[in-house]
C-alpha cells in the first residue's frame, strides 16, 4: 500500500537503549530485533505484532511504501487516547488529497524489543487495508532509523539500530556479495531505485513491500511497444482509491546488475496524480532484501530456498 506525505519529523524512541553508545572512542553498539510474521493478503505482505503499553494488541503492515504510519479507527478508539490534527513539521496540516485533515493518536508501544512512541494517522474511512486481520502500517516515519533485513522465506524481518551497515555488519546478516543500489532520490522519504526494462527504458520506482505486483508508467509500456496481457483488473490503491490496470510482459528486467527474464509488469491507462510507480512484492520476495535507510542503500541477495535434505530434516 503505497502512501506519498511530506518529510516528517524522525521516529521518537523511548529507551536509553539507543542511546547506549560506546563511549572512550570504542565503536557504537549495534542494537537489533528479529520477529517472524505471518504472511497476509495477496501479496503476501508482511504482518508483525505490536504490543501497546495499555495491553492492548495489533497486527501492523510493514510498508516500505508509505511514507507515514496509521492505525485503524477502531485500534484508536481502544487506545483510549485523544488525537490531534497530523501536520507535518512546518505545522501544515497533512491531507490525502480530499482536503480533509487527518488525525493522529500518539501511543506507547513496542515491536519486538524496540520501545516506540511515533504518530499514528487513523485511516480515513476511503482507505483500505490488504487483510481484514490488519490494523494498521507502520511506514518509513519509523522504519528510516532502522537497517531493515526482510527474508520472506524465512518470514522473519529485523530491525538494526543504528543502520550505516559495514562489510563486517553485511557478513553478519548474511548478506555478503549481495547487489548493492543507492537511492536514486534523495528527496524523497521513501527509498526509491531506477528499473530498467529492455535494456531500453528506465524509470524510477519505490521499493514497496505493501504492493502485490510491480507497478511502471504507461509511457515505458508504449516505448517498448508492448502489447497488454489479458483483461483488465481493478484494484484498490490505497488511498488513491479504485484503479484499472493492465499487464505486459517484459523480456527483461533489470535492478542493477539484477537481471529478471520474461517478467509481467502492470500498469495503468489512467493518470493518478501523487501514485508512485513500485517494485512490489512479486518481484522483492525472490530476494533478502536488505534497507539501509541511514546509509541510502539497498541489497538484494537471491533467495536460496532451503536443500531438499534441510527440508527432510525439520
Amino acid at each position: 500500500m503505497s502512501v506519498r506525505a511530506r518529510r516528517i519529523s524522525a521516529l521518537v524512541l523511548l529507551s536509553a537503549l539507543f542511546l547506549a553508545l560506546a563511549g572512550g572512542g570504542q565503536e557504537a553498539k549495534r542494537y537489533a530485533t528479529t520477529l517472524s510474521y505471518q504472511p497476509v493478503g495477496d501479496g503476501a505482505f508482511v504482518s508483525v505484532p505490536l504490543q501497546f503499553q495499555d495491553g492492548a494488541s495489533g497486527n501492523f503492515e510493514i510498508d516500505t511504501g508509505s511514507d507515514v504510519n496509521f492505525i485503524t479507527g477502531s485500534l484508536a478508539a481502544k487506545l483510549g487516547q485523544p488525537s490531534e490534527v497530523y501536520t507535518d513539521p512546518q505545522g501544515v496540516p497533512y491531507q490525502l488529497g480530499n482536503n480533509q485533515s487527518l488525525r493522529a493518536v500518539r501511543p506507547q508501544f513496542h515491536l519486538g524489543g524496540f520501545p516506540f512512541k511515533v504518530p499514528l494517522i487513523v485511516m480515513p474511512p476511503e482507505m483500505a487495508l490488504p487483510d481484514a486481520r490488519l490494523e494498521g502500517i507502520l511506514g518509513t516515519q519509523m522504519l528510516g532509523q532502522f537497517a531493515v533485513l526482510f527474508d520472506f522465506l524465512k518470514h522473519q524481518v529485523t530491525l538494526y539500530y543504528p543502520g550505516n551497515f559495514t562489510k563486517a555488519d553485511l557478513k553478519l546478516a548474511g548478506m555478503e556479495g549481495a547487489a548493492t543500489l543507492p537511492k536514486s532520490n534523495p528527496a524523497k522519504f521513501s527509498f526509491t531505485i531506477p528499473l530498467r526494462l529492455n535494456n531500453a527504458a528506465q524509470t524510477e520506482v519505490t521499493v514497496d513491500t505493501g504492493s502485490n505486483h510491480t507497478f511502471v508508467p504507461r509511457s515505458l509500456i508504449e516505448k517498448l511497444h508492448l502489447q497488454p496481457v489479458g483483461e483488465p483488473i481493478t484494484k484498490r490503491a490505497a488511498a488513491f482509491g479504485n484503479i484499472t490496470v493492465r499487464r505486459a510482459k517484459v523480456s527483461e528486467l533489470a535492478i542493477g546488475p539484477l537481471v529478471l527474464r520474461d517478467q509481467e509488469v502492470e500498469y495503468s491507462d489512467q493518470t493518478v496524480a501523487g501514485l508512485p510507480y513500485q517494485l512490489g512484492m512479486d518481484i522483492l520476495t525472490r530476494y533478502r532484501l536488505l534497507i539501509d535507510y541511514p546509509a541510502g542503500k539497498l541489497y538484494l541477495k537471491p533467495a536460496a530456498p532451503p536443500s531438499p535434505r534441510a527440508a527432510s530434516l525439520r
